[in-house]
């Protein structure tokens, strides 16, 4: 496992998924892809960004590990619930697979709502998009990795591009700062949605950069926590 950012907390873990295991997650997906849309996670654009393109643009896919006869999925949730070392009210949602051809992307948003509390993701690169076409995962508000506090300049920046709407702005790290986690197929990107006090992390908004050649594909798994009542107490599934 290694460190890509300290805040929020993101990790690479090498080969994490067999070649057998992500050419099942694409056969898998293939019939099952519909155009992605997207739910009110986003961060609010900026009062300029009217003419900013759409949020996302990507086929998704949802697969649950029972559907496959192989038991390839089933071994991939246990794996990565071993991994996140979560206890068991913690549950782990559907397999999400997502295809990006050439210009697809996912601009800015966090991973949580007010009805799925997403505490843990663990995003699967599968295949492509090939070095030198894009695909990132941006990570706009962590730092490099060594713990570091971002300067207001480097946070302003940043913060500007976010409200431009433009995917392309935010994964520009040259100039937004931040990390960006190159897609390599097999590895996994483990990063946390909550931090350590239990409140939701602003800092793990993230982006799926534009692909500008080939095609890729990826997964999100991810491992929620128990709804709440109106006092707040976690209550279990019906």
């Amino acid at each position: 496992m290694e460190t890509i950012s300290l805040k929020p907390p993101v990790f690479r873990v090498r080969d994490f998924l067999s070649p057998d295991e992500r050419a099942r997650i694409i056969e898998l997906a293939r019939s099952e892809l519909r155009e992605s849309h997207v739910v009110a996670t986003e961060p609010e654009p900026a009062a300029n960004a009217s003419s900013a393109p759409p949020p996302r643009k990507s086929q998704t896919a949802w697969l649950v590990a029972d559907a496959d006869d192989t038991g390839h999925l089933e071994r991939v949730r246990r794996r990565a619930m071993a991994l996140t070392v979560l206890p068991n009210t913690v549950k782990s949602e559907r397999l999400q697979v997502l295809r990006y051809d050439r210009g697809g992307y996912f601009g800015v948003h966090h991973e949580s709502t007010a009805f799925l509390r997403r505490y843990a993701t663990l995003l699967y690169y599968l295949e492509g998009p090939g070095e030198g076409n894009g695909g990132g995962t941006a990570f706009p508000l962590g730092p490099d990795g060594d713990g570091g506090v971002r300067g207001e300049v480097a946070l302003a920046a940043a913060g500007e591009a976010i409200g431009s709407g433009d995917v392309r702005r935010v994964c520009d790290s040259s100039r937004v700062g931040g990390v960006v986690a190159t897609p390599t197929p097999g590895d996994a990107i483990l990063f946390y949605n909550f931090g350590a006090d239990g409140e939701v992390d602003r800092h793990a908004i993230h982006a799926a950069c534009e692909v500008t050649g080939g095609v890729k594909w990826a997964a999100n798994h991810w491992f929620t926590l128990p709804e709440e009542d109106a006092g707040g107490r976690e209550r279990d599934e019906l």
